[in-house]
């Protein structure tokens, strides 16, 4: 249900996209090699099923959620707000961590924290989600740009480019077309939400999802849009039906979509304390079984995050270091 406020409507439906992109993303990240090797338990397909689509998925809610209204002072004040006092705060908080706790993370050198800031590192997301953000300011609204350079950054995310670290331009390269893809959904959302709302175009979307990437998983092409594009599509669809039918579903899921943002920063940072809470019920409980290793540590992550998000919600100025 669309609940319209006093500036701009809210789509229930994006909270629960963006809830089920977070848990994605938490779940991609579960399959710890050290200290625990969880990911020689699974195939490569059962984690890049999932991986390959989950950013696309929060660069499309993104794109979606895009709003060309403010000036240039508002907008940029509030992705500082929202977005760069958070990543450098927290870019700051992992470099530190990973020195102090050296032993542990493998890490042996104090990384250089404005060369970590410029060039987005472990919270690269943030990094590539703002130059995006800049971008499509600069096209400000005009397709005659904007289809082009979609097609342009599509072709060249193909290409060896697509590995290029400085600025993370690569990631900004291969992202933009999610984006721009939420954009233009939004833009013909009004037609476009009966379809997706409609159960057999869901489940044909399932299908397709399936059979492309059993087919196509060895393609670029097949992997870095046709089978996220499908994948998103579906997941659209999901969210559409547990807006309707699902209300305790659709509060949790809401919970991880409106505070996405949090959960994100927040496991990144933890994500080494899950894995080793997983070693240790390994250890000492004598668990072997892959599944339950995946469980503990994705459900660690996600109960660690929780509860840094509490003590967050707590102190005005964790709440603003923190993006809330």
């Amino acid at each position: 249900m669309e609940v319209k406020g006093k500036t701009r409507p809210h789509f229930d439906e994006i909270d629960i996209i963006k809830g089920i992109a977070m848990l994605m993303v938490i779940y991609g990240h579960s399959f710890a090699t050290f200290p625990i090797d969880i990911k020689a338990g699974f195939s490569n397909d059962i984690q890049r099923c999932i991986t390959s689509f989950d950013l696309g998925l929060f660069f499309c809610a993104s794109g979606f959620l895009f709003s060309l209204k403010d000036s240039w002072l508002v907008f940029l004040k509030k992705k500082a707000q929202r977005i760069v006092v958070p990543y450098i705060f927290f870019c700051c908080l992992d470099v530190t961590a990973r020195h102090l706790f050296a032993s542990f993370t493998k890490s042996h050198k104090l990384e250089n924290i404005f060369f970590v800031i410029l060039n987005g590192e472990q919270y690269w997301f943030l990094h590539t989600l703002f130059f995006i953000l800049i971008l499509m300011k600069l096209l400000n609204g005009k397709q005659m740009l904007g289809i082009p350079l979609l097609l342009l950054t599509i072709i060249l995310s193909l290409t060896s480019i697509r590995s290029c670290k400085i600025l993370h331009l690569g990631n900004i390269i291969i992202f933009f077309p999610y984006f721009y893809m939420g954009y233009l959904m939004r833009l013909h959302y009004v037609h476009l939400k009966n379809y997706l709302s409609f159960l057999p175009l869901t489940v044909l979307f399932l299908m397709l999802a399936i059979i492309s990437y059993y087919f196509g998983k060895h393609s670029p092409v097949v992997i870095y849009y046709v089978y996220p594009v499908i994948s998103i599509l579906f997941v659209w669809g999901i969210s559409l039906k547990i807006n309707h039918y699902l209300p305790r579903l659709k509060t949790i899921l809401s919970h991880f979509g409106k505070y996405s943002l949090q959960y994100y920063l927040n496991h990144l940072l933890i994500m080494l304390v899950a894995f080793y809470v997983t070693y240790y019920i390994s250890l000492f409980g004598g668990i072997r079984i892959p599944i339950i290793h995946l469980l503990s540590c994705f459900l660690s992550a996600i109960a660690i995050s929780y509860a840094m998000l509490v003590v967050e919600k707590q102190s005005k100025y964790l709440r603003m270091l923190c993006g809330l």
